[in-house]
């Protein structure tokens, strides 16, 4: 992957968390919204999401998660304004943290940082699917196809070959057989995933069966499955 393409990618994993935090905390789920501006903030770092990963845990009643966010915001705020309200807040949240009060309620959260225009994540891994599937369906044609010669070396075997040799070729055949049934399932499932990921779904229909979502760690990168019966 390019140097241009990976920054796209973890463009498009920023902005991703960052709108799912943005809408659990308009649904009140103030613990799962933190997690997911933490998840933007270690991808691509912004003060935005500095001070709503900030909101979200003094929401949820994690007062030291909010105070650390908070202090680094403190250092990079964009003016003096934006400083002065969240050393503000900061008092509020500290005092906050040595009292059985609750929280105050969610007032507005700052603008999403602003993302260069980056990859459809969805779209994207459509055809990644799609092409897996042609890569499988291809595979799995060419395993049917050494099974069909290994079968025709069995069948014209002459008289008096040894049973070792017979033996021998049934079994590169059986192998042949198995890696094809293997290919050609894995295909239609890639072909499954990809046609699900590529048709475009009315926004004011219920809520898909099936999400994709991006799933970025240190370790590893991709997508994960989510199925909804």
């Amino acid at each position: 992957m390019t140097n241009a393409a990976s920054d796209q990618a973890r463009r498009a994993l920023a902005a991703y968390w960052f709108e799912q935090g943005t809408a659990q905390v308009e649904a009140e789920a103030f613990a799962e919204a933190m997690r997911s501006y933490g998840c933007s903030q270690r991808i691509i770092p912004h003060p935005n999401t500095l001070y709503n990963l900030a909101r979200a845990a003094e929401w949820a009643g994690e007062f030291g998660i909010a105070l650390r966010a908070l202090r680094e915001y403190i250092a990079v705020a964009p003016d003096d304004e934006s400083r002065a309200e969240a050393e503000e807040l900061a008092l509020r949240v500290a005092a906050a943290d040595h009292s059985p009060a609750p929280p105050s309620a969610p007032s507005s959260a700052a603008s999403p940082p602003v993302f260069e225009a980056g990859v459809d994540l969805r779209t994207t891994f459509g055809w990644a699917a799609v092409g897996l599937a042609c890569a499988a369906g291809a595979a799995g044609a060419v395993m049917g196809g050494l099974a069909a010669h290994e079968h025709a070396a069995i069948e014209d075997a002459a008289d008096g070959t040894p049973w070792t040799e017979i033996a021998a070729l049934e079994d590169r055949r059986d192998v042949f057989l198995v890696a094809m049934g293997a290919t050609l399932g894995a295909a239609l499932a890639a072909a499954v995933a990809g046609v699900v990921l590529l048709v475009p779904g009315d926004p004011r229909d219920a809520a898909p069966s099936i999400r994709v979502a991006p799933l970025a760690t240190p370790d590893v990168g991709g997508m994960v499955l989510t199925w909804n019966f």
